[in-house]
């Protein structure tokens, strides 16, 4: 009636068509005034007040125990049988209800749930077996870890466990079930199943009464009890969870000697996170202190997790969802953990490296900490994306960080129980330029911008970037939880595991700060134990550099430098420095004058015939052109015997090797002959000569046998330059590699012992002239009084040719391009020995196949540094199980650094460019000053020599081997 007045528009009001009237309860009233009759009394509304617009009008009531339901009906819209339809229909539903008020159950619908999107059908499926109190969508969070349950319901992804020990002489096992018990009873959390069989998104249910799932235990022996309780952990473990039971949260009591008892918590992290366990353990003693007291215990009542769920359903997305694309943008590649494994495992497998800060330096932390108005939170997140970027060498970071997710518009939030964290990306731009100070401010900026927007959820945030899944690789956990200030306990540990193969946690107590990292074994190397010092010493560094450029920061420690700089470069080896390759060459040939140096097609040398040409060329050189000490003279001659006659001759006369492929274009070569006094040739190239206008030699013509017998050649210095090889730079511009006689000898006495020349007979060379590769087939062979076999073009193009001519003469070792051996059948090298890649990445399938046969060399070097840097070994009958073969370890009186772009060392496992020092580096580039400086860079490590920046990506394995990772350019090298 009220309403009747409040407006003039509700008068008008569109009236509902259907009418209900229930009359009431009439009992039988024997004795009274007046009794009910169910004699005509005509009808119960006068006619002039009847509503013509009623098209139903329901009226019922109660006489005697029984009730009468009557239906008046417009005949005009309904037929009677479409009426006693739904009169049956109702008395199926009120006989229902009789027989469940019977049963004193009581019955949910829609609207008495928080979730309203299941049928009235549907619920009751749900209760009829069980009790249920309430049902709620899944928080964003928990959507994630129920489809991580789902895919290995018997995994331990997301298993909680902590244990502790404590004393007590009274501790009664029962009163501890007991108030374990009352304890999940507290929570709706800890009595709640989920369930995705019902409606369109998976349901939690909260059920009245939980299971409590405790056990006793008790160990006597103290031999055993720790190995004993790690087997009852391990066995928790195993046991895991069913998340469709109602409850998922465990404990075990184990009774020790000495009045000890360790207590074991075991949950799913879909029920809660850490802080809540904290809350959970405080509430837990407080009621067993009262049950062995015997005193009334009386705790505040606690927040539902509903009515965050509820607020959670309210907030706007969008927004959020729009400040995250934006903050995403332009992300292009995650950020990586270095130290993975060639070779991963299937199953994962966890490991954990902890370390603390304590005293003084986490008192200067906390200090620096409340001078810049900072989290030390904040801070630890700095020092991380430091050295994130020092390990991906990139200034743009990204990983996941945990935040409480609990928002402080809800009252009691802080004492509520349920799963609130949330993981969300944090991006930060670690310029070159930047100190501590600057980064942390950056960084707690925007910690502070994106505190509003910590409710979507990872996998939304992670479908707004072109990344996806692969967004995050690892995830920052900041562990600021409750303390029990009433108990004191020991041996605390924990246990849990997320789906990540990377996780940092940091604990702050009063006295210490606590960090641990845990990690999948199965994608991680042994290395990666070290990034445990490499965190502490930045963390130390940034309080007491804060205002020096990150730039200049180092966070390598004394041991790992050891390593890096002495043991894997522990490569010295003493040699007769006066010696030259020529000298020895001299020697050979004393030795074995009538073995058999070289072969070419028909033509065969022997060493004394081979020295013979060679000295008659070299008098020649001198006497008729005048080639002096340090001339260099260049070899443009096709493929024979005649190529190591030139060699041999020229460094006899004291010149210097200049190889000129007659198939480069006129420019190319030009820009050789510019710095030539003189060039070898054959008589039928004199007309393809317009490129030189300087003197040339016709080797095919102009020996003539004298002073082959008393000819003695040129005193020649390690310094001395001994050949200079083209290669092309990113512009293809050639430039041309000084290498001396010290480097050439040092890499050929390395590679007789460690290629086995001397079990070997038949060496193949295999390798273009014009490239240094060459140098080392020749000098290897021919230092060792073996066989060198020059391969035609004709078998050098023909995989099969090649095949057979390995069968025929049975070659004993050889040097190819892993794009050629990719051609070649295996099986057909059963003769070979040894075979040596080089100059490419080496194909793992091939050279695992030929390890049946015979011993793989992976070989690297930059022409550079005198042909070869490193070498890597695989002997014959090996079972080979690498994802990629490793280019090994520095050679002789060789040393390999990989550092960063400030030139500091890294460590095992992180990648960065290869710089390489030693005897072997070449003298520079011909009339390249400025491309030398640039290149030939001081070495920091050994003062007073120079270091090769090669250009080239790579990284230590722990074993000393080094990884070869590619180009930093991306340049393919002509």
């Amino acid at each position: 009636m009220i309403l009747k007045y409040l407006g003039q528009g509700l008068s008008s009001a569109e009236r509902p068509s259907i009418q209900f009237n229930y009359l009431g309860d009439f009992d039988d009233a024997t004795g009274s005034t007046f009794q009910y009759t169910t004699e005509n009394m005509g009808d119960p509304v006068s006619k002039d007040n009847q509503r013509t617009d009623i098209l139903l009008d329901v009226s019922g009531m109660t006489v005697n125990g029984e009730m009468t339901i009557n239906i008046r009906y417009s005949d005009k819209v309904f037929d009677e049988s479409t009426v006693q339809k739904v009169l049956s229909s109702y008395q199926a539903h009120l006989e229902q209800m009789i027989i469940t008020d019977d049963e004193q159950k009581v019955i949910l619908t829609p609207s008495d749930l928080t979730y309203n999107g299941l049928s009235f059908q549907t619920i009751q499926e749900i209760t009829k077996n069980n009790e249920v109190e309430d049902i709620y969508e899944l928080s964003p969070m928990q959507q994630g870890l129920y489809y991580h349950w789902l895919l290995d319901p018997k995994g331990s992804t997301y298993f909680m466990q902590t244990s502790y020990r404590m004393k007590s002489q009274s501790l009664d096992p029962s009163k501890v079930e007991k108030a374990f018990g009352k304890l999940l009873n507290r929570y709706t959390i800890l009595r709640t199943s989920f369930d995705n069989r019902f409606g369109e998104v998976p349901l939690q249910i909260v059920h009245p009464q939980a299971n409590v799932d405790f056990n006793y235990q008790v160990i006597e022996s103290k031999d055993s009890l720790e190995n004993d309780l790690e087997m009852i952990r391990n066995n928790d473990i195993i046991r895991g969870f069913a998340l469709n039971n109602p409850t998922q949260l465990r404990l075990i009591l184990v009774e020790l000697p000495d009045n000890a008892y360790e207590f074991i918590w075991s949950y799913h992290h879909i029920i809660m996170d850490g802080w809540c366990l904290s809350i959970l353990i405080n509430d837990f003693s407080a009621i067993l202190d009262s049950l062995q007291q015997e005193v009334e215990l009386s705790l505040p009542e606690p927040q539902k997790y509903s009515s965050y769920l509820k607020w959670l359903g309210k907030i706007d997305k969008n927004s959020s969802s729009q400040y995250w694309e934006n903050y995403l943008k332009g992300v292009s590649a995650p950020t990586l953990i270095p130290f993975e494994k060639s070779i991963k495992g299937e199953k994962p497998h966890f490991a954990t490296e902890k370390f603390s800060i304590e005293d003084n330096e986490l008192k200067e932390i906390n200090q620096l900490c409340q001078q810049l108005g900072i989290t030390l939170n904040t801070y630890v997140q700095a020092a991380w994306s430091y050295l994130l970027s020092s390990y991906n060498a990139s200034e743009e970071i990204i990983f996941g960080a945990v935040v409480s997710g609990r928002p402080p518009d809800i009252e009691g939030i802080e004492n509520m129980v349920g799963l609130f964290i949330n993981t969300i990306p944090v991006r930060i731009t670690v310029n070159k330029d930047d100190t501590p100070r600057s980064l942390l401010k950056k960084l707690h900026q925007d910690s502070v911008q994106n505190t509003g927007n910590h409710f979507n959820s990872l996998a939304e945030i992670q479908s707004l970037s072109p990344l996806g899944k692969d967004l995050i690789s690892n995830i920052v956990i900041f562990e600021n939880y409750v303390k029990n200030e009433k108990e004191s306990f020991e041996n605390v540990k924990v246990f849990d595991q997320s789906n990540y193969d990377f996780t940092l946690a940091i604990e702050p107590n009063e006295n210490s700060l606590n960090i641990d990292f845990e990690y999948n074994t199965s994608v991680y190397s042994s290395a990666i134990t070290a990034l445990a010092s490499h965190l502490r010493n930045t963390l130390c560094h940034f309080k007491t550099f804060v205002d020096t450029p990150l730039s200049e920061f180092g966070y390598l420690s004394i041991s790992e430098r050891e390593i890096l700089l002495k043991e894997f470069n522990n490569t010295e080896e003493s040699y007769d420095s006066t010696s030259t390759i020529i000298s020895l060459f001299e020697k050979q040939t004393v030795l074995t004058p009538e073995a058999t140096a070289l072969v070419y097609e028909d033509t065969q040398l022997t060493y004394q015939e081979l020295n013979a040409q060679a000295c008659d060329l070299a008098f020649q050189l001198q006497t008729a052109y005048g080639i002096k000490k340090g001339d260099h003279v260049g070899v443009m001659i096709d493929r024979s015997e005649k190529q190591i006659v030139s060699i041999l001759g020229i460094l006899k006369s004291g010149g210097v090797y200049v190889p000129v492929d007659v198939n480069l274009p006129e420019s190319r070569k030009s820009v050789m002959a510019d710095n030539l006094q003189l060039i070898i040739t054959e008589s039928f190239y004199f007309f393809d000569l317009d490129f030189y206008s300087g003197d040339s030699l016709a080797i095919d013509v102009e020996l003539t046998g004298e002073g082959s017998e008393d000819f003695e050649s040129t005193a020649l210095d390690g310094g001395d330059i001994a050949y200079i090889i083209y290669t092309s730079g990113s512009t293809g511009e050639p430039k041309g590699v000084l290498n001396t006689h010290e480097g050439i000898l040092n890499t050929m006495l390395f590679q007789k012992n460690f290629f086995k020349v001397s079990q070997c007979n038949n060496i193949a060379q295999f390798s273009s002239f014009s490239f240094d590769a060459s140098i080392s087939e020749i000098f290897m062979t021919l230092l060792s009084g073996k066989t060198l076999h020059i391969l035609s073009d004709a078998v050098r193009k023909d995989s099969h040719a090649f095949e057979e001519y390995v069968d025929k003469y049975s070659i004993d070792l050889v040097t190819l391009p892993p794009a050629f051996f990719s051609l070649l059948h295996i099986e057909r090298l059963q003769k070979l020995q040894g075979l040596i890649t080089a100059g490419e990445a080496a194909i793992v399938g091939k050279a695992k196949e030929f390890l049946k046969y015979g011993t793989f060399y992976n070989a690297y070097g930059p022409t550079e540094t005198s042909i070869c840097a490193s070498v890597y070994k695989i002997d014959k009958g090996y079972d080979l199980e690498l994802n990629t073969i490793p280019i090994g370890k520095p050679i002789s009186n060789t040393e390999v650094y990989i550092l960063d772009s400030n030139k500091h060392l890294v460590p095992i496992g992180v990648s960065g460019e290869l710089y390489i020092a030693g005897s072997g580096l070449a003298r520079g580039y011909l009339n390249r000053e400025d491309l030398t400086s640039e290149k030939f860079v001081a070495n920091p490590f050994v003062e007073g020599t120079k270091m090769y920046r090669t250009g080239d990506l790579g990284r230590w394995l722990p074993d000393g081997n080094i990884e070869y990772l590619g180009r930093i350019d991306h340049q393919v090298k002509i």
